[in-house]
């Protein structure tokens, strides 16, 4: 071979290498985006499940007075019921000094905010103190990126508000005062009951949750409390209504969730929450 031969055949090599270390760096760049993609879905989805749950209720509520202006929120601070666990931990919003609260490595959580649907003229309802609620539409909006592109989220979650913007109720508790104000009742907060005079009235409410291993069985069952825990009858301190009541089942929620059992395996767990509503009725007029 000559020198002549020996440098062309070198520098073939060289091109060769170059090509490679480029392809596995576009490969690595390709595999991040993607692991961004994946974790910045699973954040989007944990996050609307928690906001129709009875738990998520409870952090709307401590969110304070909002306004149909964006307010930066954050779920994840101390005193949440929501503690996301994806590929990473997270922490959504931003620190008093404007800094974002963003933990995560495969995306960014750019701005998570909550504000009330504009309404000219909401509906409302009397509470059993005379309070007037106003029935309106909380946003909550997420804008997470991966890259340089980001998404938008809007979730919207139905709530009766007062006149100042704090939220009242929400989830089960909102279904029975809105069917006791339909029903001309008073609905009272503090024991949750529905008085309709000689009318029928609503004793209290109650909901069980239960679950089932879908695989692995013999690692036990964890039932996931997306919707809160199992929640007695305040009357009878069990799953059953007062004497003299009725039980009408109101929602009927199934969802699978996932657990790790041990190296190498994953256990299916398939939950189911049914609520109920107790209603007393006056006997028939003979």
């Amino acid at each position: 071979m000559t020198m002549t031969e020996m440098a062309v055949t070198m520098g073939l090599i060289g091109l060769g290498a170059l090509g490679a270390a480029s392809l596995g760096g576009s490969l690595s760049t390709g595999s991040k985006k993607l692991q961004g993609l994946v974790a910045m879905n699973s954040f989007a989805t944990s996050l609307n499940t928690h906001l129709y749950s009875n738990m998520g209720c409870l952090d709307l509520k401590n969110l304070g007075a909002l306004s149909s202006v964006p307010k930066e929120v954050a779920f994840t601070t101390s005193g949440s019921n929501w503690n996301y666990q994806g590929l990473t931990t997270f922490e959504g919003g931003y620190t008093g000094t404007g800094d974002k609260k963003t933990l995560t490595r495969n995306f960014d959580i750019e701005s998570l905010q909550a504000y009330y649907e504009d309404d000219p003229s909401p509906a409302r309802i009397i509470d059993s103190s005379g309070v007037s609620l106003i029935k309106g539409i909380l946003k909550i909006k997420v804008v997470l990126k991966v890259g340089k592109k980001p998404s938008e989220y809007v979730y919207n979650v139905p709530v009766l508000i007062t006149d100042g913007g704090d939220i009242s109720y929400c989830s089960d508790e909102k279904n029975i005062a809105e069917t006791c104000a339909a029903a001309q009742g008073k609905y009272n907060s503090a024991t949750k009951t529905c008085d309709l005079g000689t009318a029928c009235k609503i004793k209290d409410t109650y909901n069980q949750l239960s679950c089932v291993a879908l695989d692995n069985a013999g690692y036990g069952v964890t039932c996931s409390p997306v919707f809160g825990a199992s929640k007695t009858n305040q009357y009878t301190g069990a799953f059953t209504c007062p004497v003299n009541s009725t039980a009408t089942q109101t929602q009927d929620t199934t969802w699978v969730s996932q657990r790790d059992c041990g190296k190498k395996c994953t256990q299916n767990i398939q939950n189911r929450m049914v609520w109920y509503t107790c209603i007393e009725c006056p006997p028939a007029s003979p």
